[in-house]
């Protein structure tokens, strides 16, 4: 997965369902990360 070239404005309005998955992917580093 290319996350610079989908870490876009556009691309994140467009497309809330990636928003999301950023978002428990966020989650997911955080918690591994403790």
């Amino acid at each position: 997965m290319d996350i610079e070239q989908k870490l876009t404005p556009g691309f994140l309005f467009n497309n809330r369902n990636f928003y999301t998955c950023s978002f428990l992917i966020y989650i997911y580093f955080t918690t591994f990360r403790f």
